[in-house]
C-alpha cells in the first residue's frame, strides 16, 4: 500500500500534468480562433495534411486521447488522489491516537508491575500496587465525571438547538405561501381605489380609468398589463399612430394625463398610509414643482390642492406660477386654507460676498 508521501507526490506529477495540458488547450484554441494557425487545427502549414496531436499515434494502436480527454482523465485522476490523500492522513492520525493510548496503558502496566515487585521483596502491609491501582482508577473516574459534565452541556445545548428549530419551523409554517399577504393584498387594493379615484377628479382622460389597475408585482398602475406612460410621438410615430391596435392607444397617456397619473399616485400613498389599517409609514410631507405644467387644466390643478387640503396629516408644499395670472391663482385656490409664501426675486441666485459688497460701498 502506497504511503501519504507517495500519493502527495503522485498528486503534485497529476497537477502539473493537468496545468501543461490546460496551457496546450488555450494555445490551440487562441490560435485556431484568433489567429487561425494551420498548426492549431492540426494540419500542416505545409502540405495541409492532418497532423495528429499525439507522439505515440505511430506507436501505439487504437484511439488515442486528444487534450480535452486527457484534461478530463487528469482532472478525475487528482480528484482521486485528494480522496486517497486525506484518507490516508485520517488513517495516520488514526494511529496516532490509538499509539498514544497504547503507550500510556504499558506504562501504566509497567508502573503496576514495578510496584508488585517492591511488594514482593519488601513484604509490606500496605500494597503499593493495590494503592497505585486505586489511584488509576480514581483518576479515570475523574475523567469519566468530567466527560459526563461536558456531554450534559452538549446535551443541554442540543436540545436549546432542537427547539429553536422547532419554533423556526413553526414561524415559517405561518409565512404565506405567495409573495403577498392577504393583509398586503387588501392594502394594495385599497391603494389602487384611492389612486384611480385620484385620477377620476384630476381628469385623466387618456384611458378608462375603470381599466386601470396596480400590477402586485411593480406596484405600478397598468392596463391591460401595459403600463401607463407618457408616450412622446415623432413624426413618423404620429403618422403611423392610426393604425397601432386598440390596446396600444389605451396604454398612451398624454404628458397632462402623465403628470395627473403621478399625482395621483404620489398622494394615493399618502392617503392608503393614513387610513387607520394602513400603517402609518408616510413620511407626511408631500413637496411638488409646477404640478400644472403641461398645461394640465385649472379645474385639475384646483382638484388637487383641493386634495391636499383635506389630507390633515399632510404636510404638503407646492411651488407654482400660475401661469404668472392672478386671476388663474385666485381661481384655483378659491375656498381652499392655505399659506401662501411670495417669492419676489429668484429662489435660487447666488449669495454675495460681503466683504466685497463693503468694500465696493467704501
Amino acid at each position: 500500500m502506497a504511503s501519504v508521501s507517495e500519493y502527495e507526490k503522485l498528486h503534485a506529477d497529476a497537477l502539473e500534468d493537468l496545468n501543461r495540458n490546460k496551457t496546450a488547450l488555450k494555445l490551440r484554441n487562441l490560435g485556431a480562433e484568433v489567429h487561425d494557425i494551420e498548426l492549431a487545427k492540426n494540419r500542416c502549414p505545409t502540405c495541409h495534411q492532418d497532423v495528429a496531436d499525439s507522439l505515440l499515434i505511430e506507436v501505439v494502436d487504437g484511439p488515442q486521447m486528444d487534450l480535452e480527454a486527457n484534461i478530463e482523465y487528469l482532472k478525475k485522476q487528482t480528484s482521486m488522489l485528494d480522496r486517497q490523500i486525506a484518507g490516508g492522513q485520517k488513517a495516520v492520525k488514526d494511529t496516532e491516537r490509538l499509539l498514544c493510548d497504547l503507550s500510556q496503558k504499558i506504562e501504566e502496566t509497567r508502573s503496576l508491575l514495578g510496584d508488585l515487585r517492591t511488594d514482593v521483596a519488601t513484604d509490606a502491609t500496605a500494597s503499593r500496587a493495590v494503592v497505585r491501582q486505586q489511584i488509576q482508577i480514581e483518576l479515570e473516574t475523574e475523567r469519566l465525571q468530567k466527560t459526563e459534565v461536558e456531554a450534559g452541556k452538549l446535551l443541554q445545548n442540543l436540545d436549546q438547538i432542537a427547539e429553536r428549530l422547532r419554533l423556526n419551523q413553526a414561524a415559517r409554517a405561518k409565512v404565506p405561501k405567495e409573495y403577498y399577504s392577504e393583509e398586503d393584498k387588501r392594502k394594495i387594493g385599497v391603494f389602487e381605489k384611492l389612486f384611480r379615484a385620484n385620477a377620476s377628479a384630476f381628469e385623466y382622460e387618456s384611458a378608462p380609468i375603470r381599466d386601470i389597475r396596480i400590477n402586485e408585482d411593480t406596484l405600478v398602475p397598468f392596463l391591460s398589463n401595459i403600463e401607463l406612460r407618457e408616450i412622446n410621438l415623432t413624426p413618423t410615430s404620429k403618422a403611423q399612430r392610426p393604425t397601432l391596435s386598440t390596446t396600444d392607444i389605451k396604454a398612451d397617456s398624454s404628458a397632462s394625463d402623465f403628470v395627473r397619473l403621478i399625482l395621483s399616485y404620489l398622494l394615493a400613498l399618502h392617503q392608503a398610509s393614513a387610513l387607520p389599517e394602513g400603517g402609518r409609514r408616510h413620511p407626511g410631507i408631500l413637496m411638488l414643482d409646477e404640478p400644472g405644467q403641461h398645461s394640465m387644466a385649472q379645474s385639475s390643478q384646483r382638484a388637487l390642492l383641493q386634495q391636499i387640503a383635506a389630507c390633515t396629516s399632510l404636510q404638503g408644499i407646492v411651488a407654482a406660477s400660475f401661469d404668472e395670472s392672478p386671476e388663474v391663482f385666485r381661481e384655483v385656490t378659491h375656498g381652499i386654507e392655505f399659506k401662501l409664501i411670495e417669492l419676489d426675486a429668484k429662489s435660487i441666485a447666488p449669495l454675495i460676498n460681503n466683504n466685497s459688497e463693503n468694500s465696493s460701498n467704501d
